[in-house]
């Protein structure tokens, strides 16, 4: 997933947007990065082992009004692939 703020120039000084990411497993942060006048990439391969129950992921995305300024903010399409060996069922919601 790619995301990216923006740089708006100004006379006397330059005024940024930004987009924030945070990515929670089971309720744990374990990504949360934001993006000014640059573009950042979140992947991750996370490893579901067998016989240990349900896995949330939870994607948060933010953009923030600057300097009386609406935000200018982008996000790619969220892209899930799921693997498994066993034929037990996923659940994708």
């Amino acid at each position: 997933m790619a995301f990216s703020g923006a740089k708006h120039e100004k006379e006397h000084t330059d005024i940024y947007s930004s987009c924030r990411l945070i990515v929670r497993k089971n309720g744990a942060e374990i990504y949360n990065r934001t993006a000014l006048d640059n573009t950042l990439i979140y992947s991750g391969v996370i490893d579901m082992p067998a016989g240990h129950g349900h896995m949330t992921l939870e994607f948060s995305v933010s953009a923030w009004l600057v300097n009386n300024w609406y935000p200018t903010a982008s996000i790619s399409d969220l892209l899930v692939v799921v693997m498994k060996k066993a034929t037990a069922g996923i659940t994708i919601s």
